[in-house]
């Protein structure tokens, strides 16, 4: 499935790194980290100031936050003056993308949560050194109640310039409680191969296949 993820992590400052297997470069996914760009002081002083006017509109900087025009229109502003050369090229990006990342701005996420009356939160995207992803979303919604969405696939580039490739092949969940209780506790399970063999199992990867 080729697309191009710039808008959703086209820099740092759109996904909180909760932990990092080695070095790195979702959704091409992150440029390379600013310390090695070479570029003008000016351009490297807006983009610092484009991406603190970005977080300082987010709600929180450590959870989900709902898509408005304005975030949107900061986002789109800072891939516009990303000053990473060939952000969507294997080199730009696999040295800082291996690690846990959790998304806190993504429109087409918050667009399905309304649409579904409910929310998804955390997002966490695990991406490996050998070009594996695995995808685990906490969902909360009416009469469903909570649990978590798992997708798993591969990462790459498309064109080895500008433009990165996702292919996610697997689906799965994991229930909880439709009142909610023990949410807390409730944890995804780490691979569709581990997930139990429940009647919904075959559904929902085919119907996650579908989506893909």
């Amino acid at each position: 499935m080729p697309c191009d993820l710039r808008p959703i992590i086209s820099t740092a400052s759109i996904i909180m790194l909760m932990s990092r297997a080695a070095a790195f470069t979702w959704p091409s996914f992150l440029p390379a980290p600013p310390s090695t760009t070479t570029m003008p002081g000016v351009q490297q002083k807006q983009q610092s100031q484009e991406k603190a006017t970005f977080l300082t509109s987010l709600n929180r900087e450590n959870a989900f936050n709902t898509a408005t025009k304005q975030r949107t229109e900061l986002l789109n502003s800072m891939v516009t003056t990303n000053p990473t050369t060939r952000p969507g090229s294997v080199d730009s990006f696999q040295n800082i993308a291996p690690g846990t990342w959790q998304i806190v701005y993504a429109p087409h996420i918050s667009t399905l949560s309304g649409l579904l009356a409910g929310s998804f939160d955390p997002v966490l995207y695990k991406l490996n050194s050998d070009g594996t992803i695995v995808s685990h979303a906490k969902y909360s919604f009416p009469i469903i109640g909570q649990g978590w969405l798992s997708v798993s696939g591969t990462y790459g580039s498309e064109d080895g310039c500008d433009i990165c490739r996702v292919d996610f092949d697997r689906a799965w969940i994991e229930v909880g409680q439709q009142d909610g209780s023990s949410s807390e506790e409730l944890q995804p399970i780490g691979s569709f191969d581990d997930s139990p063999d429940d009647w919904y199992k075959g559904v929902v990867n085919s119907l996650g296949q579908m989506g893909f």
